[in-house]
Formats: structure tokens, C-alpha cells, sequence
């Protein structure tokens, strides 16, 4: 018997930064994909920092995505605009290639078969928050920004003109922008790229195009992908009687090595010529396999599962398919470090399910900036919602105080160089961190719904401010994992910290409320060890040098010495106590540590496992 795939139309959006933020919480991007759910896979394409030149060459390779697709958006032009003679000069393209760039992009796509097709133009910017954003954010102090709003209106008058040329729509954002007098206070948040209200403003604008140029795309004029439960025939389709019983049989279906179409051509491709052998040695190399209690016969008995589940990452990454073309750090960080890591996380569940315990597994993750410890909790999330279950991430940071109560907690303790700003404990509301982690512990059945609070970094020139709650996502019940995660999530008070720094006594004070708090809610502890807290000094200064051979402003070396040494204080006086005795409520059995090298890699011998009760 054949069945027709449940297969949607795709949209692609194609820009730059943009684009790539406009699937934050709140963004345009987000906005688009909840409009048009079970109806449209809009996927983004976004490449921070990019130029039409850049983009045009990358294009060709974006044909398994493009090909058919039933809309795409193109929005480049901000990184065009950057001026010739100052730091973003590397982005910077003539308007005339400009244009001819434009136009070899749009003819690429449409060989691709796709039929519509919208330009959006670059919104305006705001020259003196340019200059604002450098100097509060890396301590830069410029002459004249980097771009101009005169310039940039040049490149969308191109954008404007190639839509005419071509008979194709333009959202001429810098004219919708311009029309509000305050946009650089409104609608941007460091005079380039959009705020909350501006990515509400760029999504409102883009709907209204596509509904007034290609009505048949509104999103009440298109069907859902399948039928509404409501709709069901349970007499057809008599395996449909309740959540439960779609979970677990998906879960069967995972736990057959079963999956999705692209996962698993992904999972033949990895073990293709004899792969599955080279895989299974790959993984048996791994340092990490004793401490996550994975035996040899594990990895036999369960390589087709592994392989699934390290193609699903692999793919998320962006890696090469087959195992043989992928380099080895990439070969090492999937089927060494985050593969048993997974496996680790996954058995720590499947016992926490196995002795009945109500609510999620909360997995407290605890690792200093700069190691990797976000790409690794991206990476969990994926899988286990890859595995069918319903994972939430929440990070310390979505816990700092506001703009504004930051501000007082700075006043209140003025001279202490620790709490000028937000990072060390003092600087976060902790009782918004305990309302979180209590709501998501008791979103146990499909009516609950948790708002997660986030924080955006971005905003006020980088001294940055809670985001509106109203752009918090939203996760639905049952929870079945929650991955919290911290550079100090774990620390325990201490006597005398003022040995170490005079200013952490107060930071210690602040300190000794957490455990109540936050930590007593971790059901399970994951610790990435670093042999030297300065590595995340040389972490940040290889961050910042990816930033300028970007061409984007980034901190000076004394700048960054002066930014990590905020938590220099923290990391000598409580990562001893955390390596030794484990986090503040780590139990025997639900506590794994791995040390990374300088390279974030594992190293080849891991700390012996910690005796606790």
C-alpha cells in the first residue's frame, strides 16, 4: 500500500543579520512561522554579517531548499551599505554590483521554479545610535558611523527600482520606517537592527504585501496540512485516541531507529561503505564513555539508534552527511562529546521516569562563558524534541534584574566594580527564577502553558533589558525536560570570600539565596570543567577576532580583559569548591563532570567521579 507524504509548501527568507535574529523570540521571522502554522514550513536563511556578494556565491548551494519553494523573501542590503573607508569596510559593495548582485540572486532563485518572490529593502539607520551602540558596548569611542542613513537610502532606492524592472513586490522598509520620526528609538536597538516594536512593524508590513500581491497565500486562505483533531474519524483512524498514545508511539518508532525522511537519508549517508564500523570505533574512542557509564556492548547493541541521533545533530549543525567528509574536531565534538552527553542526559530521564516522579527532569547545566555550553543545550533541546518529548531551556540570564533594577542595584552598592553591571549574583531576580522553574516542574498535563522570561542583551547600547513579556515563547504541557543552564548555576556560599576579592563579599551574600531558590528545583547536574578559568579570556578574544575579520565592531584586546575580569573574582573563589564537592544539590548518581581542553574538546583523561551521598 502507498501513502502520500504529509509534505507543506516551503517559504524561504534569504538576508543577513536581519533575518537570522528574526527568529528570536518576537522577531519577524517567529511572527511569520506562528501565522502560518501546519500550513507553511518557513525556514530561515539568514547569514549574519553577509553581503549580496557573499550571498549570491553561497546561493547555489541552498538548491535543495529553494528548489520549488512557493515564496521567498530577499533582504540584503544593511552590510552592502557599509561605508568603503571605515571598520565595516570588508561588507561594503558598490550599488552597481549591488544591483547586478540583486538581479543574479532573483534569476538564481526563480531557475529554482519558484513563482513569487517579495524584495524587502534595507530599513534606515540611525547614525548616532551607531556610535552610542560602539562606545557603550566595546568602549569605542568613533568619529562618524560606519554607515549612513543617506547611503543606505541609496541601496533601497536599487531594491526599489530592480522590483520594478523585474515586476516583482518591494517592501520598501526604509520608507515604512522613516515615516516614524523616532525610529532609531522605536524600531531599532543599536541603530541597525530592529526592536521589538520593529520586528512587530516588519512582520505587520510583510503580511500586508503578501496579501495584497498574492492573495491565494493568506494564511486563512490556505488549508492545514491534515485535518483537525475535531475532524478525526476515529472509526478510520482508530490508533488516534489520545495524546499519550501519539507520544509513545512515536517513541517506538524512535526507539526502532525510525525517522524523519531527511534524518534519516542523513543516518544512510553517515554509514554509507562501511560507515557503521567507523562509526562504532569512532565512538568506542571516546574519554567521556566510562564516565557516562556507556559500555562497549551499548554502543554495539544501540549503534542505529546513535547514528540517528548524531545524524539529527549533525544536520542541525550544518556538518557534511557522510561521516567520511566530515573533518575530525567535527567527527570528535558529535560522536565523543555531545553524543554520550546525550545518551548521559537521556538515561538521567529515563530513571527519573522510571521511580515515578512527577513533573520534568530539570538538568542544571553549570560551565563557564565561552566553552560551548549553549551549543551544547541547543543541541539537547533538539534531540530530545527529535525524540518526540517536550524540552524547555531557560538560562540564569533570562533572570537579570531589568535595565531599571539593575541600575539601583549598581547605585545601592556603588564601588563595587562586580555589580555595575549585570553577570555576578546580586544582579539577577531571583524570585522570577523561582516562579519560572516552580511553573515549568508543575506543567505536567496538556493544559499548562509557561511563559519563559528572556532577556535581550542588545538592548539600551548593549547594558541590555528584559525582553516585553509578550514576545516570551511559550512551552505546553506535559514538560518532560528542562535544561537550565549558567556560568555560576551550582556555586556554593563560602566563608572569607573577601580573601580573594574584596568586592565578592557582598556577590557571596547575594550568593547564599540561590540554592533555595534555583538549585533546590535540579534534579540532575551536568558540570563542563576547565583546567584554567582564563581560557574563557582567550575564548573571548577569538570571538571578538571572528567579529572583526567579519568587518563588524568589536572590542580591543585590553577592552576584553577588562569585560572577563567581571568574573575572574567568582570563578577563583567558587569553581574550587564546585570541581571538589559537586553542585550545591548534587546527589550521588545524577551528577556527570567533564573537563574541556583549551579547544573545548574532552580531554583524553576525565576527573575521576566525585563521592557524594
Amino acid at each position: 500500500m502507498q501513502h502520500r507524504c504529509i509534505q507543506r509548501p516551503n517559504w524561504v527568507l534569504f538576508g543577513d543579520s536581519i533575518t537570522q535574529k528574526g527568529s528570536s523570540p518576537g522577531g519577524w521571522v517567529a511572527r511569520l512561522q506562528d501565522a502560518y502554522q501546519r500550513r507553511i514550513d518557513v525556514f530561515n536563511r539568514g547569514y549574519s554579517g553577509y553581503n549580496t556578494r557573499w550571498a549570491r556565491a553561497i546561493l547555489p548551494h541552498m538548491r535543495n531548499v529553494m528548489k520549488d519553494a512557493q515564496l521567498v523573501t530577499v533582504f540584503l542590503g544593511a552590510n552592502d551599505a557599509a561605508l568603503p573607508d571605515l571598520t565595516s569596510a570588508v561588507q561594503h559593495v558598490p550599488l552597481s554590483e549591488y544591483r547586478d548582485n540583486l538581479k543574479g540572486i532573483i534569476s538564481e532563485i526563480q531557475e529554482q521554479g519558484v513563482k513569487h518572490i517579495i524584495i524587502m529593502t534595507p530599513p534606515p539607520v540611525s547614525e548616532p545610535h551607531r556610535l552610542t551602540h560602539a562606545l557603550a558596548t566595546y568602549g569605542i569611542s568613533l568619529e562618524s558611523s560606519e554607515r549612513t542613513n543617506e547611503v543606505t537610502r541609496q541601496y533601497a532606492d536599487v531594491c526599489v527600482q530592480v522590483g520594478a524592472d523585474l515586476s516583482i513586490p518591494v517592501l520598501n522598509l526604509w520608507d515604512i520606517f522613516m515615516k516614524d520620526a523616532s525610529y532609531g528609538d522605536v524600531l531599532l536597538n543599536d541603530g541597525l537592527h530592529l526592536s521589538a516594536k520593529g520586528n512587530e512593524l516588519v512582520y505587520t508590513s510583510l503580511q500586508a504585501l503578501i496579501d495584497a500581491s498574492f492573495p491565494h497565500l493568506k494564511s486563512d486562505a490556505m488549508e492545514f496540512d491534515v485535518p483537525e483533531f475535531r475532524n478525526l474519524s476515529i472509526l478510520k483512524m482508530p490508533f488516534v485516541t489520545s495524546v499519550m498514545s501519539l507520544r509513545n508511539l512515536w517513541r517506538r518508532k524512535s526507539d526502532s531507529s525510525s525517522s524523519p525522511v531527511e534524518s534519516k537519508q542523513a543516518a544512510a549517508a553517515a554509514t554509507a561503505d562501511g560507515g557503521h564500523d567507523k562509526v562504532v570505533e569512532c565512538i568506542l574512542q571516546s574519554p567521556l564513555l566510562s564516565i557516562c557509564n556507556i559500555m562497549e556492548k551499548d554502543v554495539k547493541e544501540n549503534v542505529s539508534k546513535y547514528v540517528d541521533i548524531a545524524s539529527h545533530m549533525i544536520q542541525s549543525m550544518g556538518m557534511p552527511d557522510r561521516f567520511e567528509d566530515m573533518s575530525v574536531p567535527d567527527r570528535k565534538r558529535v560522536y565523543q562529546y555531545y553524543l554520550p552527553v546525550c545518551v548521559w542526559c537521556e538515561s538521567q530521564l529515563m530513571e527519573h521516569k522510571k521511580k515515578n516522579k512527577s513533573g520534568p527532569l530539570v538538568l542544571g547545566i553549570s560551565a563557564p562563558q565561552g566553552c560551548g555550553k549553549s551549543t551544547l543545550c541547543e543541541q539537547l533541546e533538539s534531540v530530545f524534541q527529535y525524540l518526540g518529548l517536550t524540552a524547555a531551556s531557560v538560562s540564569i540570564d533570562d533572570f537579570y534584574h531589568t535595565r531599571k533594577n539593575q541600575v539601583a542595584v549598581a547605585e545601592e552598592h556603588a564601588g563595587n566594580r562586580l555589580l555595575e553591571m549585570r553577570g555576578n549574583a546580586g544582579s539577577h531576580e531571583v524570585a522570577l527564577g523561582t516562579k519560572t522553574l516552580q511553573a515549568l516542574k508543575n506543567a505536567t498535563s496538556p493544559e499548562s502553558t509557561v511563559a519563559l522570561p528572556r532577556y535581550d542583551k542588545s538592548m539600551h547600547q548593549g547594558k541590555g533589558d528584559r525582553s516585553d513579556e509578550s514576545t516570551w515563547p511559550v512551552v505546553r504541557g506535559p514538560v518532560d525536560v528542562v535544561l537550565f543552564e549558567g556560568w555560576m548555576l551550582g556555586f556554593s556560599h563560602v566563608k572569607n570570600p573577601g580573601k580573594v576579592d574584596p568586592d565578592l563579599d557582598t556577590v557571596n551574600s547575594f550568593l547564599k539565596g540561590y540554592k533555595n531558590a534555583w538549585d533546590r528545583f535540579v534534579d540532575s547536574w551536568l558540570v563542563i570543567k576547565v583546567a584554567d578559568p582564563s581560557f574563557s579570556h582567550q575564548w573571548r578574544l577569538q570571538a571578538e577576532m571572528r567579529m572583526r575579520d567579519a568587518g563588524r565592531t568589536a572590542m580591543t584586546d585590553e577592552e576584553v580583559a577588562v569585560f572577563v575580569d567581571r568574573f575572574m573574582p567568582a570563578y577563583k573563589c567558587y569553581l574550587p569548591g564546585l570541581y571538589t564537592k559537586g553542585p550545591t544539590t548534587a546527589c550521588k548518581g545524577k551528577l556527570l563532570i567533564l573537563q574541556v581542553d583549551e579547544n573545548r574538546e574532552p580531554l583524553e583523561h576525565q576527573p575521576a567521579p566525585l563521592s557524594i551521598r
